[in-house]
């Protein structure tokens, strides 16, 4: 059984998700902030498996490449960035769930 990831390990997560879509949004800013993100969150418990598959491992790889990619190759893997960082984000704070309909008083089943 893996171990569970502790708060100061799901706001590194939730730290580099939010560096990931930032840098998507703005791919040639300087990637340092990426990185230190990413090699922290390299450390950290990852939540679920850890495996080549997750998410997670498969973010902090991208995060910690963007750095040596140029200008076109980081235009072109901004989008893999945000889809990795929105996977992420789902497991870390998945949505609420839809409440109830509301049952009239009017009308009986």
């Amino acid at each position: 059984m893996s171990p569970r990831p502790t708060p100061e390990h799901l706001a590194t997560w939730r730290e580099l998700v939010n560096a990931s879509r930032l840098f998507a949004l703005r791919p040639m800013a300087p990637a340092g902030r990426l990185t230190r993100a990413a090699v922290k969150a390299g450390r950290a418990v990852v939540p679920g498996d850890l495996s080549k598959d997750s998410p997670f491992v498969q973010l902090v790889e991208a995060a910690k490449a963007w750095g040596l990619k140029l200008g076109s190759e980081r235009m072109e893997a901004a989008a893999e960035l945000e889809r990795l960082a929105d996977a992420c984000a789902l497991v870390l704070d998945p949505p609420a769930p839809a409440p109830e309909p509301r049952r009239r008083a009017d009308v009986f089943e």
